[in-house]
């Protein structure tokens, strides 16, 4: 027996069925992504009737389709974290008022601004449409029209949980929503395609979805069974 273990046939059926795993379980991944790939897809190339606009907690403007509804997502907000006086002599620093600290006797000091926080303002229901994001929590609302939309941060992070901000012209604090990983990829997808159809850039956002999935595929068929 120990011999037969041992043996070279035997090193190599091993070998074999930890590849045969490996190749069904990356298989298995890329599947998972190729469907949820192409279900997307289908959805957004309607985009009617993916969600219920009844569902949202506002009335939605004529021809507007709603594309997403999250409940129980965390309203945050970038918050200034105040300043500090840095010099090089003992003392106190004083705040006379906004903005403005007075060190007596000290000279060559700065002002240092704290970096920004993220704070918590609400729970609530966030929504995206065709013409915006919404949200609607029981003290606070935000809408962010496209029309004014500076940028998309996918990357932001709130006590160790993804976050999406989206800071809008005209306003000084950026706000956002926190989320899981599952939503943030919902949130990446429907709101990337709704932006660019906002662009007018539509098609090219679905082509590029279309090459992706045709991309899987090959993928996939090269994980299949020798």
């Amino acid at each position: 027996m120990v011999f037969e273990y041992f043996s070279s046939e035997a090193r190599e059926a091993r070998k074999s069925r930890r590849e045969a795993r490996r190749r069904a379980a990356e298989r298995a991944g890329l599947e998972a992504r190729r469907n949820w790939l192409a279900h997307e897809y289908e959805l957004l190339s309607k985009h009617q009737d993916i969600a219920d606009e009844f569902d949202v907690g506002f009335v939605t403007k004529r021809g507007e389709e709603v594309l997403l509804v999250v409940h129980d997502l965390v309203l945050i907000e970038t918050r200034s974290a105040g300043a500090r006086y840095r010099g090089k002599s003992m003392g106190a620093t004083v705040r006379v008022a906004k903005g403005v600290y007075l060190r007596p006797g000290v000279h060559g000091g700065k002002i240092e601004r704290q970096p920004e926080e993220l704070k918590e303002i609400d729970v609530g229901t966030f929504t995206v449409t065709t013409l915006r994001c919404m949200f609607a929590g029981s003290r606070q609302t935000r809408t962010w029209d496209y029309s004014k939309l500076v940028a998309i941060d996918y990357s932001a992070v709130h006590e160790g949980r993804p976050a999406v901000l989206i800071p809008v012209e005209n306003r000084q604090k950026n706000s956002g929503v926190v989320v899981t990983r599952e939503v943030l990829r919902d949130i990446q997808s429907r709101l990337g395609f709704a932006t660019a159809l906002h662009a007018g850039t539509e098609d090219r956002y679905l082509a590029a979805w279309a090459e992706d999935i045709a991309e899987l595929n090959a993928e996939i068929a090269g994980l299949a069974d020798p």
